[in-house]
Formats: structure tokens, C-alpha cells, sequence
């Protein structure tokens, strides 16, 4: 199958290499070209560049993703405008339950879950000059990052203890940003504590990869 993606390059999603493993090590071809089988939309930044190949390519599935539901941002967030992007979609998926019941609750769609694939991490040798490390979006208060901020402070320690990789700016600790998976698998394997102090993550995916 030739597939179509948008969005995988967002230099904010640290998913995207892992996703090309998993499309090319299934039998697939990404393709830039206009005869793909399957255009996807990693998130609603992209559904409308979706439709718009449709418009070329009028045999391609639309397969739209949603990769979060950010109740941070509300009322300002463009709901509206994205429950009326996903009718358009001939496949809905979500990349967590958790997810998954935010877009039925909001969006009002039913969509499959896909969970993003884990890093492969390679430790050998690793030093674990971390202390503390952090992963995802401080500025997202189910993801409660002011609890990976008081774990530190409560022990006394220097804010440079911690390690924060993600899209914003956590205004504490040594902020990475964010990274590429083989970067963050380095990261991961010089750390020697993760903190997943989020309230809405069944099994978090941060929670698995600290673990490897």
C-alpha cells in the first residue's frame, strides 16, 4: 500500500520516526506522489491538507488521527471546526483510551485506537548523569508537571535535577524541547528517575519507555 502522510514531520512530535518503522516494516511505501492508497492527517493541523490531496486523488481513504484533545486551550481551541473535518474522514483513530473518549465526548466520533509505537532503546554503557526527567506537555494541567517540579523542590534539589523534554517551555528545570526518538531514547537511557505525574494516563507510554 502507498500511503500519504501529513503531519509526521512536525518537529513537536517525537513520534515520527517511529511511525515510519512501522509503515515500512508492515510492506508499505510512503509516497510524496499523488496516486497514494491511503492519506493520512497525524492530527487536525493536517486535516485539511488531507482534503485537499483527496481533491487530487479521489481513490485514497482519508484516515484522520487524533493525537490529542487539549481541554487546556478551551473555549479558545476550534472545535467546531474540527467535528466538522472528522465527517469528512472514512477512518477515525486515537492514540490512547483515554484519547479516544475525549474525541467521543467533544468531537462526537467513535474512532480505533493505534498506540503509538515504543522507542527501541539501546542502554549500553549509558551514564546516568539525569537525576530526574520529564516527558511531555508542561503546559497541559491533566499532565500536572507542577508535581515533577515539586518532587524536586521538595528534595531540596536544584531545578538543573530535572530534565524536561517536550513542546513548551516548562520555565523550570533544563528544558531539551522537543526531540527526535533517537535522541530521546539517549536521554531516556542516562536518566534514572521518570516522573509520569499525569492524572488522565491509564499505563502513559512515558511510564513503558522509562521502564525499558
Amino acid at each position: 500500500m502507498k500511503i500519504k502522510i501529513f503531519g509526521w514531520r512536525n518537529p513537536d512530535l517525537s513520534i515520527t520516526d517511529r511511525l515510519e518503522r512501522g509503515f515500512l516494516s508492515s510492506g508499505n511505501e510512503i509516497t510524496d506522489s499523488d496516486d497514494a492508497d491511503l492519506v493520512i492527517a497525524m492530527d487536525p493541523n493536517y486535516y485539511e491538507k488531507a482534503e485537499e490531496y483527496y481533491r487530487i486523488n479521489k481513490k485514497a481513504i482519508k484516515l484522520f488521527n487524533v493525537l490529542d484533545v487539549p481541554e487546556h486551550l478551551f473555549p479558545s481551541y476550534p472545535v467546531e471546526k474540527i467535528k466538522e473535518n472528522l465527517k469528512n474522514a472514512d477512518i477515525i483513530t486515537s492514540i490512547s483510551k483515554f484519547t479516544q473518549r475525549q474525541a467521543q465526548k467533544h468531537y462526537g466520533v467513535k474512532s480505533e485506537v493505534i498506540y503509538t509505537p515504543c522507542l527501541e532503546m539501546d542502554r549500553t554503557r549509558a551514564v546516568k548523569s539525569i537525576p530526574f526527567l520529564y516527558v511531555g506537555s508542561a503546559a497541559d494541567p491533566n499532565k500536572r508537571f507542577s508535581l515533577a517540579r515539586a518532587c524536586v523542590q521538595g528534595l531540596g534539589l536544584p531545578e538543573k535535577f530535572l530534565v524536561v523534554v517536550g513542546p513548551e517551555f516548562a520555565n523550570f528545570g533544563v528544558y531539551a524541547g522537543p526531540v527526535p526518538s533517537k535522541k530521546l531514547s539517549g536521554i531516556y537511557a542516562q536518566s534514572k528517575y521518570v516522573l509520569l505525574p499525569s492524572r488522565s494516563e491509564g499505563v502513559g507510554l512515558t511510564m513503558i519507555e522509562g521502564a525499558l
